[in-house]
Order: C-alpha cells, then sequence, then structure tokens
C-alpha cells in the first residue's frame, strides 16, 4: 500500500527473515537512535529492549544475541583491519 509508514511489526518481520536466510553470526545491528527510531513502536533507545525480548522469545542464546548487537560488527572491523594491515593498506 503506497505511502504507509513501516512499522515496528514490520521491522520484526524483516528483521527474521534476514536472521533466517543468513543467521544471527551474521547480522549486526547498527542505528542512530538518538534522534529517535522513525517507527512506531520503536520512539527512541527506552524501545531497544524491545529488539532483546523479541530474539529471546525467537530462541536465540545470550551468546547469538550479544553478537548481533555488537560483537558480529566488531569481528567484522577486526577482520578488515588484520587485512589491511598484512596489505599494506593505510
Amino acid at each position: 500500500m503506497p505511502g504507509r509508514r513501516a512499522t515496528r511489526d514490520d521491522f520484526f518481520v524483516h528483521f527474521g527473515h534476514i536472521l533466517d536466510v543468513v543467521g544471527p553470526d551474521h547480522v549486526g545491528i547498527g542505528m542512530d537512535w538518538d534522534g529517535g527510531g522513525g517507527l512506531p513502536g520503536m520512539a527512541d533507545i527506552t524501545d531497544l529492549p524491545k529488539i532483546t525480548a523479541w530474539l529471546q522469545r525467537r530462541g536465540l542464546s545470550e551468546a547469538q544475541i550479544a553478537a548481533i548487537w555488537s560483537g558480529n560488527v566488531l569481528r567484522v572491523m577486526r577482520q578488515a583491519q588484520d587485512y589491511a594491515a598484512k596489505n599494506g593498506a593505510k
């Protein structure tokens, strides 16, 4: 439906699809939430625990959730830095 704004439920449908396709070892959350999330039901950082609760209900482990929130991004950044260091990038 044209012009319809995405909702929190839409976010979870798409987030779930990404997790199903690539798995929790390849998903990371990065957002600029200091100005609001822009979704009804996820207005600002006080709503971020809703994502963690949803991941828990989905059956993800504490380690998988920690990886999604930060570990996966940090791992990929470390791998990119290591690659650059080995290949002479500045």
